[in-house]
């Protein structure tokens, strides 16, 4: 499943999948693993979790995973 909307200004934008997308693994391991060192960045939340990437100017900027947890809020 593939959600994008196109609301932000001028060329930024997001999609949202039910799966890991390329784009948010790539940016997931330069950001985490090369930059921040960790040495497991994916875990099985992954597999359970919205993923959105945001886009500028075509290319991945950012990205974050949303899931439903044990506790309120």
């Amino acid at each position: 499943m593939f959600h994008e909307k196109q609301f932000l200004p001028q060329e930024e934008r997001f999609a949202v999948t039910r799966e890991l997308s390329a784009e948010a693994r790539l940016i997931r391991e330069e950001v985490f693993m090369h930059e921040q060192g960790y040495k497991d960045e994916f875990d099985a939340i992954d597999a359970r979790a919205f993923h959105l990437v945001l886009f500028v100017a075509g290319q991945p900027a950012g990205c974050c995973r949303f899931f439903e947890g044990d506790a309120p809020g």
